[in-house]
């Protein structure tokens, strides 16, 4: 489960922004690489899960993980198949992030922060808590 606290907050969240971009990004990237989606939702699923097991440290800053060289990483499929966008490659994961926080078991929240005053350019996401079933 996710929830907004960029714009409207506390609102559950049920799909990505920018649904149709995120499709055809899907797309593209299937074209390119057909095992690279798989891959990479896996190691953002992993970050979650780690962020989740660990509750002193239960933030994930998105633009962090990656680093901005993705040469060599599970990331990097994602750049060639958006025709070296950095912009568009950036704003992709970004929406992956966001997926991947809706199907998790966890309750997650989001938003836009700063550091030391700094804006932070990716999304931060943080746990709000497990769901007891």
């Amino acid at each position: 489960m996710l929830r907004d606290f960029e714009v409207n907050p506390g609102q559950q969240i049920f799909q990505v922004f920018y649904p149709r971009d995120y499709a055809n990004w899907r797309r593209r990237l299937l074209n390119y690489q057909p095992l690279a989606f798989p891959s990479i939702w896996a190691e953002v699923d992993g970050h979650f899960s780690t962020a989740a097991q660990h509750p002193a440290k239960p933030l994930l800053t998105m633009s962090w993980i990656p680093g901005s060289d993705w040469t060599g990483t599970v990331y990097d499929p994602i750049y060639w198949a958006l025709n070296q966008s950095e912009d568009a490659s950036a704003k992709f994961l970004g929406l992956i992030f966001m997926d991947v926080a809706i199907h998790r078991p966890e309750w997650w929240g989001f938003g836009h922060y700063e550091n030391r005053g700094v804006p932070i350019t990716g999304r931060t996401y943080f746990l709000l808590g497990v769901i007891v079933r």
